[in-house]
């Protein structure tokens, strides 16, 4: 008897955090997938409309379906999947979205973990004309688009306080630094004379400096 509870504990347990996982991988499906599916696909790949090529993305069956040139998505291989190679612009001529340039580098790698997850995707029907409608209405992108960063009050910010710092107080140098002690790096060391007089004639001026001006300003730059 015991036995038999300690199992049906562990069935539980397991169907739980199963549940776990599928609630966040279509939580990412819903934030980091459809948006763009939506926005940059639906228009020329749907199910009520136009579906050009034979395909449609608007439900699960049919983004795993495909078109023309076959399965689109290869869940759990993403460099195997049709739709990166397109997304990526590897295929000669066949380059979405195709009224825009290539989607950034973030949303790329959004796609890639997904289909990496098994493309999981809760859309179970195509929606219906009226929906599709609405979905892909400037209203609604609209609605979306004013969520973004950009788009939001400015308010004050604190910087981040950061222990044994010599290397600047300024509030932007602040979040830079904090940023950059995340991926374990360090500010570079403070240039030399020369280097340093190189660069400012470079930027100032678009040029290098002569040999005269190079000793010239170098000498100058080393006075203390």
């Amino acid at each position: 008897m015991r036995t038999t509870t300690f199992l049906l504990c562990l069935c539980v347990a397991a169907a739980s955090a199963a549940s776990a996982v599928a609630a966040d991988d279509v939580e990412f499906f819903e934030s980091r997938i459809r948006p763009v599916l939506v926005e940059r696909c639906y228009s020329c790949h749907n199910s009520a409309e136009r579906a050009d090529s034979g395909l449609a993305v608007d439900s699960r069956a049919g983004l795993l379906a495909g078109g023309d040139s076959g399965p689109t998505i290869v869940p759990g291989d993403p460099d195997s999947s049709y739709l990166m190679k397109v997304l990526r612009h590897e295929i000669e001529g066949v380059k979405m979205p195709q009224d825009s340039g290539k989607l950034d580098v973030a949303t790329l790698a959004d796609f890639a973990t997904w289909i990496a997850a098994g493309a999981p995707d809760p859309r179970d029907a195509p929606p219906s004309a009226e929906e599709l409608a609405t979905t892909t209405s400037w209203d609604t992108i609209m609605k979306r688009r004013r969520e973004w960063w950009s788009f939001q009050p400015l308010a004050d910010g604190t910087p981040p306080v950061i222990a044994d710092n010599d290397w600047s107080q300024h509030p932007i140098d602040l979040h830079i630094l904090a940023a950059m002690q995340e991926k374990g790096l360090a500010p570079a060391t403070d240039a030399a004379a020369g280097p340093l007089v190189r660069r400012l004639f470079f930027t100032v001026i678009g040029l290098p400096p002569t040999a005269d001006e190079a000793m010239h300003w170098t000498a100058r730059v080393s006075e203390p």
